[in-house]
């Protein structure tokens, strides 16, 4: 058994070894990667999260003008001497409940319905100086209708929708600023894992333009120590092959600073990021497409609803300080028994109607201020409205600027990846020549660097073009 398990023990760690290496190296595509920034970023799941609440908030603005519902009670025990000399009495007890439905309308109409119900009752009245222990007390039962219109300040309800109207844009407001900021966290971490992958790229070719140098200065080293070349020629090629190593290395720091950033941005400790990446080609980067843009972007969709806020809080501060006039009336029917049930049988009929009809009049007589308060409102909806123009005007000439920046960077990327394709071909033959005798180490070199140079010029034109696609959606219609 031992000698079967020794037998054994190289194949069982050979199995672990391939399946950790198979765990750490597993592919991670940009969706699945942005989906990690959803879940695990504690600052995107928080704007995530307000921009649902807000979703949710939407008719929030409707109750200022709905039915309300009311109910009320107050017991009261009154022992001061009666204001009637004829009508004595040792102490009154009374209770007061009321219960009906108000509604604001949008018209500026305050209609309230409602049903109240007094009860009085009159404890060991006074006659002729000797008290007779005897109670009395009735019911006092009504249904009242009161409505009241204003016809100045508020007029038909213009303060009223005014007031709507600012809850409804600072709530849109809210929303659409926290859209944009997810927006802007969400391409920010697309940036991120364009970068992670081009900074990969960028190893890999650096580690080959390395070993290619290494080639070079083997070849010169050996022809330098046969005296087939001279010393000069092996210097030069040492000297290229220590500036590959310069390459490579910057390159590596890039690679880790990327992934630090790649992994901080999906919440993750670690500086190491184990997963695959997608590599595109040029080919792949050409054929990729703008996407459409939206009428307006989400932070000019949220200055004009700040600008709209803007609007309907000066109107609804105008309106406060507006002179009131308003026209109300009150409509009742009555009834009074000493038992509950009748009162509540009679207070429903028009036998004892009362009727009320009036003007409200109420203004502020420092007319000087009012007046400059409401010049200053007017220059905060102006200075609103001006935000947003600019927003506008800004956001136009971001998505032309784009466009043109994306059509000459493809045009660059063309241009290098021709280029690279001859630099290519043009150092294969070179080295042939070499081989045969019919070239120099130093222009061998030379072509190897102009190689290298129009490889890291490819990707980083790539890497440029694929910037301003993910720059171009943050016009986009869709998170």
């Amino acid at each position: 058994m031992h000698t079967l398990s020794l037998i054994a023990l190289p194949f069982i760690i050979l199995t672990a070894l391939s399946s950790s290496v198979l765990a750490a190296h597993e592919n991670l595509s940009l969706e699945a990667f942005i989906e990690q920034v959803k879940s695990q970023n504690q600052a995107v799941k928080g704007a995530l999260t307000t921009v649902e609440g807000a979703n949710l908030k939407e008719d929030e603005k409707n109750i200022s003008t709905s039915w309300i519902g009311f109910a009320t009670y107050s017991y009261t025990k009154d022992a001061k001497p009666p204001t009637l000399p004829f009508f004595n009495f040792d102490f009154q007890n009374s209770g007061v409940f009321a219960v009906g439905v108000s509604k604001q309308t949008s018209f500026g109409l305050n209609t309230k319905l409602s049903y109240n119900v007094l009860n009085l009752a009159y404890q060991n009245f006074l006659s002729a100086g000797s008290l007779i222990p005897l109670q009395i007390q009735n019911y006092n039962n009504g249904l009242s209708l009161d409505l009241s219109q204003s016809l100045w300040s508020n007029a038909w309800g213009r303060g009223t929708r005014a007031t709507v109207a600012l809850q409804d844009s600072q709530n849109h407001a809210i929303l659409y600023q926290n859209r944009f900021g997810v927006r802007m966290a969400l391409l920010d971490a697309e940036g991120s894992y364009w970068k992670l992958a081009t900074m990969r790229q960028a190893v890999r070719l650096t580690r080959q333009n390395l070993e290619r140098s290494h080639k070079i200065y083997d070849w010169s080293a050996r022809r330098a120590k046969l005296q087939l070349a001279d010393r000069s020629d092996e210097l030069q090629a040492l000297a290229n092959l220590n500036a590959r190593k310069l390459d490579l290395q910057r390159a590596i720091d890039d690679e880790k600073a990327a992934s630090r950033n790649f992994n901080t941005l999906r919440g993750i400790q670690e500086n190491d990021v184990k997963d695959e990446l997608i590599t595109l080609t040029p080919n792949a980067v050409l054929e990729m497409k703008a996407s459409p843009r939206a009428l307006m972007r989400d932070d000019v969709r949220a200055a004009f609803h700040q600008s709209q806020a803007a609007h309907a809080a000066a109107q609804t501060a105008i309106e406060k300080e507006t002179p009131l006039l308003d026209i109300f009336g009150t409509f009742g029917m009555n009834s009074r028994d000493a038992a509950l049930t009748t009162a509540l049988n009679k207070s429903l009929s028009l036998d004892k109607p009362t009727g009320t009809i009036g003007v409200r009049f109420q203004s502020s007589l420092d007319f000087k201020t009012l007046g400059n308060s409401r010049a200053g409102y007017k220059k905060d909806q102006a200075a609103a409205e001006f935000n947003y123009e600019r927003k506008v005007f800004e956001q136009d000439r971001a998505w032309s600027d784009l466009n043109e920046r994306l059509d000459e960077a493809r045009q660059r990327l063309l241009l290098t990846r021709e280029l690279e394709k001859i630099q290519k071909e043009k150092l294969e033959r070179e080295r042939s020549r070499l081989e045969a005798g019919r070239s120099t180490a130093f222009q061998v070199l030379a072509f190897e660097t102009d190689f290298a140079v129009s490889e890291l010029s490819t990707l980083q034109t790539q890497s440029e073009v694929l910037g301003i696609l993910t720059q171009m959606k943050l016009f986009g219609e869709s998170l």
